[in-house]
């Protein structure tokens, strides 16, 4: 997806997200623009989050395990 926003800005806000839905935010490096995240209760999710400049505003990738298992877009 793409935002408006700057890519520091989108980050920050994505990187929030995660925590008030539960998340622990494992690792982050704003200057790589990656996040890695897990579900702290069961079942067990992890995210991984990357934030990159597209033009004057940012685009995000998310992608999700449950488990092991890779969960299916969502558009």
């Amino acid at each position: 997806m793409v935002y408006a926003t700057p890519s520091q800005q989108t980050f920050h806000e994505a990187v929030e997200l995660m925590m008030e839905q539960g998340y622990v935010v494992r690792h982050a490096d704003l200057s790589l623009g990656r996040a890695e995240a897990s579900l702290a209760r069961w079942p067990e999710y992890q995210l991984q989050l990357q934030v990159s400049e597209e033009g004057s505003g940012s685009r995000v990738r998310v992608s999700a395990l449950r488990g092991n298992q890779p969960c299916r877009p969502i558009c």
